[in-house]
């Protein structure tokens, strides 16, 4: 009997040992998940709160996604001037220009309105500011400068609007390219700000409620222009002037649907040709922000959307100006001798929207799903250029977003 109970003994301590040990092994696998769990939120949370990362922007097609992803971007941006990053993310909401004017455009006994929507058309020279006039065109409630019959319909460019610093009359070509230059223009004073509104009364159609007005080089004086519309120094013919801004900005890749951009880098080089478009963002990006800080109603479109993306346009271009009731229609195309004449030079052949379809996205390194370029690539790039590049395209991308 005395084996058989020792053999009974010693399988009950082999069983109680085998429970023992995968008790134990339980206990430190629990303990090795928690921690590792533990570490890997750590490390998360370490990632998403660095200010050194720098996350790429995508765009995505859900709500929710694209939500948290510009939530990702803010965090991540560091421009050259934070506070205008901050002017950028403070208030995303639509400024539409309509209200500022408290949409009531009722025109007096003589046709003439009580006041209108003073619309500037804000970028640099080359940049689409003629696509956008285009489609601001199609509604008829918007009326153009160009029975001055300047080039591109420009208000700067009419005859009688420069003068020379003698304040007579320009006397050639050359001296009104002179004088349009940066160097020049933003020297302009109010009393030539002033002169020039006087002369554009007579081109306006003063009975449509939105004045339009989209020479690139005004940018570098948009704050003397502002002023001298609050402080109410323009001829009184007006009534009340409300001063709203469309700003539209090109992603660095499509400087090649330019042929002025390509010019400057084959003439300055690839390594200018960059700085130069990275500074216009800047300029831009900036000069909207000092708008919107004047409680001026401001739009920013991305240059892509416009042509490829012309139903989007439509409904941000609708939205900011509720009160036209009309719309716009990136497939307008001016008529000659009604809509502009054969001196203002109109540059473009057919549509905003023909434009676009001529040109793939692909063939530019541009993407339509998030909206940015997927890769500048130049031999004037370096990696702290390409990072500010892309952190101003986002800001800018990012308030173009707006109104949709």
């Amino acid at each position: 009997m005395e084996p058989e109970v020792d053999e009974k003994r010693d399988s009950l301590i082999r069983s109680n040992s085998i429970i023992f040990i995968m008790i134990i092994a339980l206990v430190f696998g629990a303990v090795f998940v928690t921690h590792s769990t533990s570490a890997g939120k750590s490390r998360i949370k370490n990632v998403r709160g660095s200010t050194h990362r720098f996350v790429p922007q995508h765009l995505e097609k859900n709500n929710n996604e694209g939500t948290e992803k510009i939530k990702e971007d803010r965090a991540s941006v560091t421009t050259v001037k934070p506070e205008v990053a901050k002017k950028v993310t403070a208030d995303q909401s639509c400024q539409q220009a309509c209200k500022a004017g408290n949409e009531d455009f009722q025109p007096k006994a003589n046709g003439v309105l009580p006041k209108h929507l003073m619309l500037f058309v804000e970028s640099y020279a080359f940049h689409g500011t003629t696509a956008v006039q285009q489609a601001l065109m199609s509604n008829p409630d918007v009326s153009t400068l160009c029975k001055g019959k300047s080039w591109q319909c420009e208000g700067w460019k009419i005859d009688d609007v420069v003068k020379s610093p003698k304040n007579g009359p320009i006397s050639s070509r050359g001296e009104k390219k002179k004088l349009l230059k940066k160097n020049k223009i933003d020297k302009a004073s109010s009393a030539s700000i002033t002169r020039a509104f006087s002369k554009w009364s007579k081109y306006w159609n003063l009975s449509e409620p939105v004045l339009l007005e989209k020479t690139p080089s005004q940018v570098y004086i948009i704050e003397e222009m502002y002023n001298v519309i609050k402080k109410r120094e323009f001829p009184k013919i007006y009534g009340d002037l409300i001063p709203v801004y469309i700003f539209v900005w090109r992603p660095f890749c499509l400087y090649r649907l330019s042929s002025h951009t390509r010019a400057l880098a084959k003439d300055k080089g690839d390594a200018f040709a960059v700085n130069k478009e990275l500074s216009i963002l800047k300029l831009l990006l900036e000069s909207a922000m000092k708008m919107r800080e004047n409680q001026a109603p401001v739009l920013i479109v991305n240059y892509a959307e416009l042509i490829w993306k012309p139903e989007v346009a439509e409904k941000r271009l609708h939205k900011f100006f509720e009160c036209l009731p009309k719309g716009f229609n990136m497939s307008f195309v001016p008529h000659m001798g009604r809509d502009a004449f054969k001196s203002n030079k109109w540059k473009p052949k057919g549509s905003v929207q023909g434009f676009g379809e001529k040109k793939h996205p692909d063939n530019f390194g541009f993407s339509l799903a998030d909206m940015v370029c997927e890769k500048n690539s130049s031999a004037g790039f370096t990696k702290e250029l390409r990072d500010e590049l892309h952190r101003v395209e986002t800001l800018l991308e990012i308030h173009s977003r707006t109104c949709s």
